[in-house]
């Protein structure tokens, strides 16, 4: 079986001059998708630019119900000045039963001038698949500016 699209967004969402967690993304997941025969795979494109005095960190979180946490990335982003784009992966799939899941992550940035770099994660969380779940991705930033920026642009969930 071929993955299908569940979910999907085109708008570009822009986090600058705040340190406090904004949604990039939050959606649906129905009922029993997360199961012992499928899982999810959620993909985000987009780019982030620091033109600021110094490196800054921003992290990325992906959570599935009331879990909010389920895979983290931590990514220190030097100062680039112009800018990189960046490709996250995530999986999440059940873990033995309806109610415990598992989630794998993988970060692909390509820093201007720079080699690129990767990142891998795992989590878990414990959330009834039986009943519909949200899905949010979010970032928090070190560094209130304008000069320091996350851009999400677009967003595809699909079921695996």
């Amino acid at each position: 079986m071929s993955p299908k699209i569940l979910l999907q967004s085109n708008e570009d969402v822009t986090v600058k001059n705040t340190v406090s967690l904004v949604t990039l993304f939050q959606g649906p997941i129905p009922a029993n998708v997360i199961d012992g025969d499928h899982g999810i795979r959620i993909t985000m494109f987009g780019q982030y630019i620091n033109s600021t005095a110094g490196d800054h960190n921003a992290n990325l979180y992906i959570g599935i119900g009331s879990n909010l946490t389920v895979v983290t990335f931590p990514i220190v982003i030097p100062l680039v000045g112009s800018g990189a784009i960046y490709e996250a992966i995530w999986s999440i799939f059940a873990k033995g039963s309806l109610s415990a899941q598992e989630g794998f992550g993988r970060f692909l940035s390509s820093e201007i001038g720079t080699a690129a770099k990767v990142q891998l994660a795992m989590g878990a969380a414990t959330e009834d698949a039986t009943e519909d779940l949200d899905l949010t991705i979010r970032v928090g930033l070190d560094f209130a500016s304008n000069a320091f920026q996350w851009i999400k642009s677009k967003v595809v969930v699909e079921l695996l």
